[in-house]
């Protein structure tokens, strides 16, 4: 009540996080247009209440169906009807009440800051060890699996990573779940992943349940934590909220049967349902290449059942799923609501996220995938027509000659003074030329502009930047790796250009590409075939493939590092006091003064460069040794604590008490070693 007493006035303020409701809907789906779905109805119709023009609607059906005979008084049946409406972003819904729909087991999501035991909670869920299977103890995928607890209910788990790279995937798992367990620890309290997780769950409208871990540790301090998540608007029971929060210990499964039964109770209270009936509906959690397997994919079922043999669609990746495999290889004869399954048979890799539907036919399948992927060339070449031409003039044989050597000048020079001449009312044959090219591509820009973009094309000045290749054996890993490559960029103020970003194996060609761009080629998860590595060492392209992201953007700022700093650094060899002066001829040659030194710190070196201070200014820089002596004797170098004697070039001439400073200019080590890794290229498996 202290507490309570203390905090009361903050409540107001606090955006709750809890919520009593009954039904759940996926937050990307609120904002969308609802359709109802009845078994007989026209194409009229549904434009009517899809609020989309009929002849784009009749297009997408043509397609769909395959049929040009099609019009807009056709009946559409409620398969196509649904695809549809997915098509141009609507919601599909059906007239019969959930309430009839038998209820389903909590989709439940795993969040939280890193290394404060999100995957140390699932693994003594399962009793499996998934710790040991992560690279440096931290979870870099999205992972999922269904669990029977010890009240013989099912809880599907969703396991999101918690380093700060993988925000997007964090996102993505908030959207697809019912409940969000927020593990936080107890020693370290609110982190700011705790706090962007907070943020996920609330834009995501989902119920958090706190679980409160390592609540065995001496250090621990439960009040503490529970004020910080109270400040961060997490109103927890204790302080008159709704969100319920359990002291656990992940390690020692201490409580966790006290956090499934608050799990199976606020998914009772929510009252969940689904329709087991029809062809599958879901979403894309993950889609990776396995080597001798071809695409294996990751999804959630959240309506209907999946069986092995549908025709599946999501985005423009289509398929007939050949197996179903449960989280322990296992092959399934059905998925159901609220199961997490993996899925091969596709033919390529869909984006995470993705809706999914399957359909009643592969050649449904396959029309829905093809539309979608011209509706996308389409776009892009729209948007590609929308961008302003630069045109040239006709060339002359030198400046051909000059652009196969980069030189321009005589290029950008010349249309400069034809420029002149035509503003004066000369009409010249370049200018002609570029109307006749202007007048067939429509209206662009002026002379003066399209000069000005000439120059930058030709400018002699080339823009340095680091180049990178980044490959990733999955989507979300390939995500957070761009993601987080940018935002080194941005805050080192660096220009990065990552030229080309992929799923899947390594081959030759990119070798060579990057070879041209004179780029690095950076891999996550990745086995190196031997005969790439062997090009790439070939051709002199450093490729490194690593388990653990931290090592990889360490690669990276190693890269920035050896970008933004001097080529050569000069390091001081020693330091020197000039006591005497005094003549030394050789034979042949004139005398010759020389400086008796005394040596402060360090050596004086005679393959050294020197800089000559008198009364705190440096009156020569870079001055060469023409001799050093110890005694009578020619030395290489004298070290401190002794005499000697040194001549420096003609133009240099000491005093007594100058100071000689003795250094040299060298070419540094690169920051990044092309050479090692962390993991050698030959352990580098994938999993």
């Amino acid at each position: 009540m202290l507490y309570l007493k203390r905090l009361s006035p903050l409540f107001p303020k606090l955006p709750s996080l809890s919520r009593s409701i009954i039904t759940k809907t996926s937050p990307l789906l609120i904002k969308k247009k609802q359709v109802i779905i009845s078994p007989s109805m026209t194409l009229s119709n549904l434009a009517t209440q899809m609020d989309i023009n009929m002849n784009t609607l009749l297009y997408a059906l043509r397609d769909i169906e395959s049929n040009n005979k099609l019009d807009q008084e056709s009946f559409v049946s409620a398969e196509t009807a649904e695809i549809l409406a997915h098509e141009f972003n609507c919601l599909p819904t059906y007239p019969q009440k959930e309430a009839k729909f038998p209820l389903r087991p909590p989709v439940v999501t795993i969040m939280g800051h890193v290394d404060h035991g999100k995957t140390t909670l699932l693994d003594s869920f399962r009793n499996s060890n998934i710790c040991a299977s992560e690279y440096g103890g931290i979870t870099q995928s999205i992972g999922a699996f269904s669990m029977k607890t010890s009240s013989g209910g099912i809880i599907t788990f969703i396991d999101t990573p918690g380093h700060k790279a993988f925000t997007n995937m964090r996102a993505r798992g908030a959207e697809i779940t019912d409940i969000v367990i927020l593990v936080v620890c107890a020693t370290e309290g609110v982190q700011p992943t705790t706090l962007e997780s907070i943020r996920h769950a609330r834009e995501a409208d989902v119920p958090v349940i706190v679980a409160l871990n390592k609540i065995d540790l001496p250090n621990a301090d439960a009040n503490r934590v529970e004020l910080q998540l109270l400040d961060a608007g997490v109103e927890l029971e204790k302080f008159g909220g709704e969100v319920m929060s359990i002291q656990i210990s992940a390690k020692k499964r201490m409580n966790l049967d006290q956090l499934e039964e608050a799990i199976l109770f606020k998914s009772e209270l929510m009252d969940l349902r689904a329709d087991k009936t029809g062809f599958a509906r879901g979403t894309i959690i993950e889609s990776k290449i396995i080597e001798g397997r071809g695409s294996l994919c990751s999804l959630l079922v959240q309506k209907g059942t999946l069986k092995p043999g549908d025709n599946l669609v999501s985005g423009n990746v289509y398929g007939k799923i050949r197996f179903i495999l449960n989280e322990f290889g296992e092959q399934l004869k059905e998925a159901l609501p609220s199961q997490a399954v993996e899925v091969t048979g596709l033919n390529d890799m869909p984006d995470s996220g993705n809706d999914l539907i399957i359909v009643s036919s592969p050649a449904k399948a396959k029309a829905i995938a093809d539309r979608r992927k011209n509706e996308k060339e389409r776009e892009e070449a729209e948007k590609k027509e929308k961008e302003v031409k630069i045109v040239l003039p006709k060339l002359s044989y030198q400046e051909r000659r000059g652009l196969r050597t980069q030189k321009t000048n005589m290029i950008v020079e010349r249309l400069k003074d034809e420029l002149e001449q035509v503003k004066a009312g000369a009409e010249l044959n370049a200018f002609r030329d570029l109307k006749k090219i202007k007048d067939k591509l429509g209206k662009g820009m002026s002379f003066e502009e399209n000069l000005e973009k000439i120059q930058e094309m030709f400018s002699d000045k080339e823009e340095k930047s680091i180049n990178v290749f980044l490959k990733a054996q999955n989507f979300g890993m390939l995500e957070a790796l761009e993601d987080s490559v940018n935002i080194l960029g941005r805050e080192k103020n660096v220009p990065i250009r990552i030229i080309q970003s992929e799923v899947g194996a390594i081959t030759s060609q990119e070798i060579e590409f990057a070879k041209e761009q004179k780029g690095v080629i950076l891999c996550m998860d990745l086995r190196i075939p031997r005969n790439v590595m062997a090009k790439a060492q070939k051709l002199g392209v450093a490729i490194k493939s690593h388990k653990i992201i931290y090592h990889l953007l360490a690669d990276v700022n190693n890269l920035i590092l050896d970008f933004t700093e001097p080529l050569y650094v000069t390091e001081t060899l020693g330091k020197a006091e000039v006591k005497q002066i005094f003549s030394i001829s050789e034979k042949g040659s004139k005398s010759k003064l020389v400086g008796g030194i005394y040596v402060i710190n360090g050596s004086i070196q005679r393959r050294g460069k020197f800089k000559v201070i008198r009364d705190g200014d440096v009156v020569y820089q870079d001055a060469e040794a023409d001799s050093l002596r110890k005694l009578k004797e020619h030395v290489k170098e004298v070290v401190q604590g002794h005499e000697g004697g040194i001549g420096l070039e003609d133009d240099v001439i000491l005093k007594v008490g100058d100071i000689l400073e003795c250094y040299e200019t060298k070419r540094r080590k690169n920051y990044f070693n092309p050479t090692q890794s962390e993991v050698e290229a030959s352990e580098v498996q994938d999993k």
